[in-house]
């Protein structure tokens, strides 16, 4: 996929946006909807699915190990529950498979050189702030996109 392929838009947490004819409101229903790891319960609220990837902020002593509750998150959409699964599993073995990084934490704008087709779509939200950024293939079909209501 060539980076010019790569559609970043800024939106405001408070926006609402939709994927696979589901309605979200801004981060806080994003949040809500979204999971960290895959059962069976999972698969049967059915797609779309929402898999939240986390990190928390760095920290570098224990003050900020006691105060530190910000996150980078990335949140990735699908409607497969395949993809939904192997983005958990991948997650919760450490973020490598065969000393390669998968579903690592994307900054888009630091992080262009790294986004492959399969993380799209997906929205990346710094931690704080009241800006996050829809991050997919500008040429994907509608159904596999993000739209901003």
């Amino acid at each position: 996929m060539d980076r010019n392929d790569i559609e970043i838009i800024e939106i405001s947490t408070n926006t609402d946006f939709s994927y696979a004819g589901k309605v979200f409101h801004g981060l806080k229903g994003l949040v809500k909807a979204s999971f960290s790891y895959y059962d069976e319960e999972r698969k049967k609220q059915g797609a779309p699915y929402v898999v939240e990837i986390s990190k928390l902020y760095p920290c570098f002593d224990s003050e900020d190990y006691m105060n530190e509750n910000r996150f980078y998150q990335n949140f990735y959409f699908t409607c497969d529950p395949q993809k939904a699964e192997n983005i958990c599993k991948e997650t919760q073995a450490g973020y490598r498979f065969n000393n390669k990084v998968l579903f690592p934490i994307l900054e888009p704008r630091f992080s262009m050189s790294r986004i492959e087709e399969y993380h799209l779509p997906y929205i990346y939200y710094h931690g704080e702030g009241f800006f996050m950024q829809i991050v997919q293939n500008r040429n994907a079909k509608p159904e596999d996109k993000i739209t901003i209501l």
